[in-house]
């Protein structure tokens, strides 16, 4: 198969293959994708895709949360702030900030608002 953007021609890969995702930064998979030698430009095959769509709905139900400093506790897309006011924030990475959600009360409160938003997009977008 030749490429659309250079003429090249495209060479089957089945090996790691990082992507980049909004919320997660660097995701590294081994998958099977066509590369154009001449390029670069990607082909990603619809088992490839659903693999990576795999990976993402595995990493969003695993939200462990990690102390970063008081006050602030991240997972693998967002973070939970503690406010001057003492009220918690949830803050979706790679959002404005005004796009928060809270307040919450306490610092569990917080974990399970973040939880049922992310329970709410993954069966948004499984629809």
């Amino acid at each position: 198969m030749k490429c659309i953007e250079c003429g090249g021609a495209y060479k089957r890969i089945i090996g790691p293959y990082t992507f980049k995702d909004r919320f997660f930064g660097d995701v590294l998979l081994d998958l099977e994708y066509d590369l154009c030698e001449k390029c670069g430009n990607i082909l990603l095959p619809p088992k490839s895709v659903r693999a990576i769509d795999g990976e993402l709905c595995a990493i969003r139900k695993i939200m462990t949360w990690t102390r970063e400093e008081p006050g602030w506790y991240t997972c693998a897309q967002d973070g939970i702030c503690r406010e001057a006011n003492g009220m918690w924030w949830f803050y979706r990475r790679g959002r404005p900030l005004s796009e928060r959600t809270g307040p919450y009360l306490t610092l569990e409160k917080a974990k399970e608002g973040a939880d049922k938003i992310q329970k709410l997009q993954d069966k948004a977008k499984r629809k």
